[in-house]
């Protein structure tokens, strides 16, 4: 029965990816599974579409909670393999979950469930996990100066556009993810490291 339930959700992320949330049926998921569309084997695990959609986007949201998170680069002692470290997290996260983002962004504007889920994890994602990091890399003297929240947008911004890149397979400038990130983390660490 898990397994069924398990293929249901797999499979529905990956048809809303394709199709479209509106335009992926119960019975298209039903049959993607091998079970026979629209014989109610589906409405035995969800109680309707968006129901699956919710579920995978809770499990996908303790995920990022999980993976998110950047406790484990305070310190290595090198504020360039830090940034290195937290740019290559949340980009292999992002690949990793390619057809559930690009769900998130169809589907939002069809369940206010999903916009909700996906604010608040804007509101308290990455940016929150950053900040500790950062203050601690700029100290207590430098943070009092400036404004160290728009600084988090400032120097992580880059990292969050090149998702743009990742999700359409177009980089500015021919200028590839990887090769973004050393130029990046170069130079945010030559500024961060200043006294």
């Amino acid at each position: 029965m898990a397994r069924t339930r398990d293929k249901l959700l797999k499979e529905g992320i990956r048809l809303f990816a394709e199709k479209g949330y509106r335009e992926t049926t119960v019975g298209d998921i039903e049959a993607a599974v091998g079970l026979a569309p629209r014989a109610g084997g589906f409405y035995r695990h969800f109680k309707s579409k968006e129901d699956l959609l919710l579920e995978m986007l809770s499990a996908y949201f303790e995920e990022v909670d999980e993976e998110l998170t950047f406790r484990h680069v305070f310190p290595l002692g090198d504020t360039r393999a830090e940034l290195l470290l937290i740019g290559r997290t949340i980009l292999n996260h992002a690949e990793r979950h390619r057809d559930l983002r690009n769900v998130l962004l169809r589907g939002a504007r069809y369940i206010p469930k999903i916009k909700e889920l996906i604010d608040s994890i804007n509101q308290k994602g990455a940016y929150n996990e950053i900040l500790p990091w950062l203050k601690q890399k700029l100290g207590p003297k430098r943070c009092k100066k400036l404004d160290a929240e728009a600084l988090a947008i400032s120097v992580f911004g880059p990292i969050f556009y090149t998702l743009r890149g990742l999700d359409q397979n177009e980089y500015p400038l021919d200028v590839d993810q990887e090769r973004l990130l050393e130029t990046w983390a170069t130079q945010w660490a030559l500024m961060l490291d200043q006294e």
